[in-house]
């Protein structure tokens, strides 16, 4: 699965396309602009765009669904948690304080399943971009501060402060966390220089 921008393609219409690994069956999916994310189980993808606005679509069934819960806000980009479960942040307000877990199985009609971290005295930042592995029940996130964004991660379940994983925060525009299959290693886009 793939995202086609305007132009970058000669005759193909711009918009979120999928094919076989080998470039077979290509075939558009819609005139979405932004991110596609397979489900775990490949029955649906998640689509994130780059105003914070994220579309569930069932690709058996065609149906699709701006993903909203009533009375929140959705911020930066929730990801896939498992089938039919995305993480992501909340807040009543103006900026993220809560990431939960959201069960999207009838995605014009989410459900919050668990909160699993407030922002509190503990830990003052603004959470972004969570990710979450349910067999390790381990969530990342960004953390924005006035002046820098740090990599967070806490279990779920278990009693104590978030740890930040780096020795200090950077001013950049760190966010896109994923995690690798096996869960070993965490990717990240930033503009933070080499190390």
């Amino acid at each position: 699965m793939f995202a086609l921008e305007r132009g970058v393609e000669p005759g193909a219409d711009a918009g979120v396309w999928v094919m076989q690994a080998d470039g077979s069956d290509r075939r558009r999916m819609g005139e979405y602009a932004g991110a596609p994310f397979w489900s775990p189980d490949g029955r649906e993808f998640l689509l994130c765009d780059y105003s914070d606005r994220s579309v569930v679509v069932n690709l058996e069934t065609k149906e699709e669904a701006v993903l909203e819960v009533p009375g929140l806000k959705i911020f930066s980009w929730p990801s896939w948690a498992g089938p039919g479960t995305l993480v992501a942040v909340l807040a009543t307000g103006q900026e993220g304080d809560t990431i939960a877990l959201l069960d999207v199985r009838k995605p014009k009609d989410p459900k919050i399943i668990a909160v699993l971290w407030k922002r509190g005295d503990a830990l003052d930042v603004t959470p972004r971009w969570p990710i979450y592995r349910e067999d390790t029940r381990r969530c990342y996130f960004v953390g924005v501060e006035p002046t820098q964004r740090s990599i967070y991660s806490f279990r779920r379940g278990e009693a104590g402060r978030v740890k930040r994983l780096e020795p200090r925060g950077h001013d950049d525009r760190l966010g896109g966390l994923s995690l690798s299959p096996d869960g070993r290693f965490l990717l990240f886009c930033g503009n933070r220089p080499p190390r």
